[in-house]
């Protein structure tokens, strides 16, 4: 009774499942003894880079990971990755879709990084270089 009285009740509760853990009996249904307080305070510092993000379809957002341009008819395309839930679990799907299909999110200058390749006619995929433009005067 002492106990109770002297010691604040999440004390008397954190020692309670404490004991019970080092005498080897369960714990206690929806109670944690590991409590850890996480906070998002502002931006983070040194933020790895990601792809640029597209919107396409309805209300679908993806990340663009690289341009594509078939030799055969000369259209674009663009590889994009997005979450998906299968099953109730999460997966990473990755597909192409045609280029015209896509609407920018981002600023135009985030999307000059992203890698162009072209699919050559004989199936191989190689770098895209541009076609040659009129002179530099």
């Amino acid at each position: 009774m002492a106990f109770t009285r002297l010691v604040p009740r999440r004390v008397q509760r954190d020692f309670c499942l404490g004991a019970c853990l080092r005498h080897g009996e369960a714990k206690p249904p929806g109670r944690s003894t590991f409590r850890k307080l996480v906070r998002n305070t502002g931006q983070v510092r040194n933020e790895p880079p990601s792809p640029p993000i597209v919107e396409f379809g309805d209300d679908a957002v993806a990340y663009l990971l690289a341009w594509e341009q078939h030799e055969q008819d000369g259209s674009w395309w663009a590889w994009v990755t997005w979450i998906r839930e299968r099953s109730g679990r999460p997966y990473r799907h990755v597909t192409t879709v045609r280029a015209a299909r896509l609407r920018p999110v981002e600023v135009p200058s985030a999307y000059e990084t992203v890698p162009r390749r072209v699919l050559g006619l004989d199936g191989q995929i190689r770098p895209w270089s541009p076609p040659p433009g009129p002179p530099a005067r």
